[in-house]
């Protein structure tokens, strides 16, 4: 069956709701392709308002893929580097240089990881749970805390990430609780959920195949515990600066 088979047929009047629908296979699957190009077309209209147009394109070739009923054709390896601590910074380095906002920015990590050999891009995951696993501190956790007027488990994991995305100097600043340096980023919103799946992402578009898992990184936090009742007067200058009754 191709994508010609699909177009010529008639899917007006189908109900995806309705299991008499589905007794036509054929029709159903026609309805199906059609109603996941229409939410392709839609995802990326809206990054592209939104000043994502290379998300946008990824986006477009994805949808291509659907539409043809094809698989991507892998990007080619370009970058035959050994992906150690070094290129890990290196990679992260260079997308934020190339793209500011964060969706672009994650994209053209993805584009850079998939032009690695397969075998190097499961490294990338893996330093960077060592990453997030030397953020995760009591002290750091009050940091996300009192920045962002409050953090959850799942938010703290975001921070870290995003601390992570702006490279290694930010990384240390929020590791050390550099409260001096800290004040040049109090405006940024310090949360990017995206990075921690963007090595599954690009290996799936190199290969085709979901990468392979290993063991996680999973540390107790370190540090003294604090409670909400007590982390203002803990870290006094922190709470200063991120003063959100102000």
């Amino acid at each position: 069956m191709s994508w010609r088979d699909l177009d010529a047929v008639d899917v007006t009047g189908f109900n995806m709701f309705s299991a008499a629908s589905y007794e036509d296979e054929l029709r159903a699957a026609a309805f199906h392709r059609q109603y996941a190009l229409e939410a392709f077309d839609t995802l990326r209209s809206a990054l592209a308002r939104a000043g994502s147009p290379n998300a946008a394109d990824e986006v477009l070739a994805t949808r291509q893929g659907v539409f043809e009923m094809q698989k991507r054709i892998p990007a080619k390896t370009s970058d035959r580097r050994a992906l150690d601590e070094a290129t890990f910074w290196a990679l992260i380095s260079a997308a934020r240089q190339t793209q500011h906002g964060d969706v672009q920015f994650v994209a053209e990590l993805e584009r850079a990881l998939t032009r690695l050999r397969a075998r190097e891009i499961p490294k990338f995951q893996r330093l960077l749970e060592q990453r997030l696993a030397m953020l995760h501190s009591w002290d750091v956790w009050a940091l996300a805390y009192l920045w962002r007027g409050g953090c959850g488990d799942d938010e703290f994991d975001y921070f870290k990430a995003w601390a992570v995305s702006r490279g290694h100097e930010v990384f240390e600043v929020v590791r050390t609780l550099n409260v001096q340096a800290l004040r040049g980023l109090v405006t940024e919103e310090p949360q990017l959920e995206s990075l921690l799946s963007v090595a599954q992402s690009a290996y799936a578009s190199k290969t085709g195949k979901v990468m392979p898992d290993f063991p996680g990184v999973d540390p107790p936090l370190q540090g003294t515990p604090w409670c909400e009742s007590t982390v203002r007067d803990r870290f006094p200058e922190l709470s200063a600066l991120f003063d959100h009754s102000r």
